[in-house]
């Protein structure tokens, strides 16, 4: 019988999705496989630039199937680039023997997230860089926002981390050509994320310093953190929450007074435009810019 533990055999108790993403907690990331089902995430996985199979089932929540670098990075494009996956080039350009441009190679652009997707995945990311398992990097998020996600296979074989700003996106995986046992603490966020960060700092130089923009098409609710209902005016703990419209909360906490408050009503949603498309009249247009441990 397959039981999946966490990293270092802790046990959290409840989280939330965006806690369980920072801390690599393996156990919740099964269960939410098996609610969304492996033909679905198989899917998901393939649009955004994973080829899995899935025929290895739950297994692929832990990263069961393997992955060049090159693949991981390419999935994790479209998350900092507003829901846009580009195509990798090896030669951008080719210029002649004067200096001058002879031919381009043009970058293949494909839309496959919404931009609200996209913004609310990276915000759950950046937790990962300030108090999860890369949060050795949290002093070089203070100066350029980042996002990203650590990887540690089992006996320690391979270290990876894939990180990004608003403007560039770096992968780094440590490992052996023929796979053996790094040693105990061999891991993403020990190993690979501070290779990223050196890489990064001198990276980012050139560049002005931006955040991820927000798109329109998120709202931002207080909320409860204990219970995930919208934040009754007694809650000793209230946090800002992203959702895209029509998946927040209506009701209050009812743990600190909540049942003596009216539920909110949800505003009409606008759907967002199919890709190609211009937005329905009225509509606003959105901005567009393994999880083994």
């Amino acid at each position: 019988m397959w039981k999946p533990l966490n990293y270092g055999r802790e046990q959290y108790g409840e989280l939330s999705l965006r806690q369980a993403l920072a801390y690599s907690n393996n156990v919740i990331t099964v269960k939410l496989l098996d609610t969304v089902g492996v033909p679905y995430f198989v899917d998901f996985a393939g649009k955004v630039g994973l080829p899995l199979r899935a025929e290895n089932g739950l297994s692929l929540a832990l990263g069961s199937d393997e992955v060049t670098l090159n693949e991981l990075v390419r999935a994790y494009s479209p998350f900092a680039t507003g829901g846009l996956r580009p195509e990798p080039r090896t030669i951008i350009r080719i210029y002649d023997r004067n200096r001058r441009t002879w031919t381009e190679n043009p970058p293949v652009i494909t839309p496959v997230l919404s931009p609200a997707t996209a913004y609310i995945s990276t915000q759950m990311l950046k937790d990962v860089m300030t108090y999860g398992t890369a949060k050795g990097l949290k002093k070089f998020t203070q100066l350029y926002p980042a996002a990203g996600k650590t990887g540690t296979t089992d006996d320690y074989r391979d270290a990876w981390f894939v990180g990004y700003t608003p403007g560039i996106i770096t992968g780094v995986w440590l490992g052996y050509d023929k796979p053996k046992p790094g040693g105990k603490g061999f891991t993403g966020g020990t190993v690979a994320a501070p290779i990223w960060e050196r890489f990064m700092r001198q990276a980012v130089t050139s560049r002005p310093v931006a955040d991820f923009q927000k798109p329109e098409m998120v709202v931002s609710v207080a909320i409860d953190p204990a219970t995930g209902y919208l934040a009754a005016p007694d809650c000793p703990d209230k946090r800002d929450e992203l959702f895209i419209p029509g998946t927040q909360p209506t009701e209050y906490c009812l743990q600190h007074g909540g049942e003596a408050l009216n539920p909110v009503a949800m505003p009409p949603v606008q759907p967002e435009a199919p890709e190609g498309q211009p937005a329905p009249e009225g509509a606003q247009e959105p901005i567009q810019e393994e999880i083994k441990e």
